[in-house]
C-alpha cells in the first residue's frame, strides 16, 4: 500500500494496487487487488480468490493504483462486488517450444 499526503489536509491518502483479470471460459474482465510485494503485469497468469473459490486467470491490464474514493466511483460504473477479491499468486506457465527448435 502506498501513501500520498494531501498538503491541504493532515491525513494521508492510501493507494492500493488493482488489476483486471480474465478467467478461462469467460468473456468478462474482473477487478482484483494485487497484494503488496507481488509483481503482476499484463499477460501474466494468476490464481485469484473469487466468490466461487480459487480460479486461474490471465491479467489483461497493467497494475494501477486507486484510493478508496476512486474505487467507489469505479464500483458504481463497473458494478463489481464488494469487497474486491485479491490475487493469491502469480502462476509460472511452462514456456512454449519455438519453431526454431524443431528438427524439421
Amino acid at each position: 500500500m502506498k501513501r500520498l499526503y494531501n498538503l491541504n489536509k493532515i491525513n494521508a491518502v492510501e493507494l492500493r494496487t488493482y488489476i483486471f483479470v480474465k478467467h478461462e471460459n469467460s468473456c468478462k474482465n474482473f477487478l482484483f487487488e494485487v497484494p503488496d510485494g507481488l509483481e503482476i503485469f499484463n499477460g501474466d497468469y494468476v490464481l485469484c480468490d473469487t466468490m466461487k473459490g480459487e480460479a486461474r486467470g490471465k491479467a489483461v491490464s497493467y497494475p494501477f493504483d486507486l484510493d478508496e474514493n476512486a474505487l467507489h466511483q469505479l464500483k458504481d460504473y463497473l458494478g463489481f462486488y464488494w469487497p474486491v477479491k485479491k490475487i493469491i499468486a502469480k502462476l509460472e506457465m511452462p514456456k512454449q517450444q519455438d519453431d526454431e527448435d524443431l528438427p524439421f
